[in-house]
């Protein structure tokens, strides 16, 4: 199948940790893709652990169901670790859509193409909760998305300002890494997620 976006990553692990608590996954699925972003609690092997179980559990069965089925089956992956919080979203290329959710304080901002270097800005809504220990109930949005937009996803090791200024005329990777350069607090793990869709 074609390539249905196009994604990038940067992390910043926390100095003097071996290994970061904050961790992503992209899965291709049938019509489409599925990305994960994932902040184990705290910092350190324990908070890597719990986001390494929840990443398994999002490679193995993405493509299998529902993202409200997936993110309980992370939960249930997630019993008796320190827990993580997450952020979850499809993109369906058949249909042109992106359906996510949110459980914690994962950030994600949807940016959607306006002109060629303008975007309209939506927030993902956020659902208090720790999956693995309390999962909230818990809702899907879905947003029509046309080629050009990018969904961006931010851990709380960034400043909650990062999509303010971006240009969404460079690469993912550039994105990504500016958003770490320039909003990473550094006084815990980070990762800043983009992808771009491409239809």
């Amino acid at each position: 199948m074609r390539d249905v976006i196009e994604s990038a990553a940067a992390v910043f692990t926390l100095p003097g940790q071996a290994e970061s608590g904050d961790r992503h996954a992209m899965v291709g699925v049938p019509n489409g893709m599925v990305a994960a972003v994932i902040d184990g609690l705290g910092h350190g092997r324990e908070a890597a652990a719990a986001a390494e179980r929840a990443v398994d559990c999002v490679e193995r069965h993405a493509g299998e169901e529902s993202l409200i089925s997936l993110a309980k089956r992370c939960h249930t992956a997630l019993t008796g670790s320190r827990g993580a919080v997450m952020n979850l979203a499809c993109f369906d290329a058949n249909e042109g859509t992106l359906t996510w959710l949110g459980i914690g304080n994962v950030e994600g901002r949807l940016l959607l193409k306006t002109t060629s270097s303008g975007y309209v800005k939506q927030n993902l809504l956020l659902r208090p909760g720790v999956v693995g220990q309390r999962l909230p109930s818990l809702q899907t949005a879905v947003t029509r998305v046309q080629p050009g937009d990018m969904i961006i996803f931010a851990t709380d090791g960034i400043a909650p300002d990062f999509a303010d200024e971006i240009r969404g005329d460079g690469s993912v990777t550039d994105i990504a890494e500016r958003i770490i350069s320039r909003y990473c607090k550094k006084t815990d793990d980070a990762l800043a997620l983009v992808a771009r869709y491409l239809g």
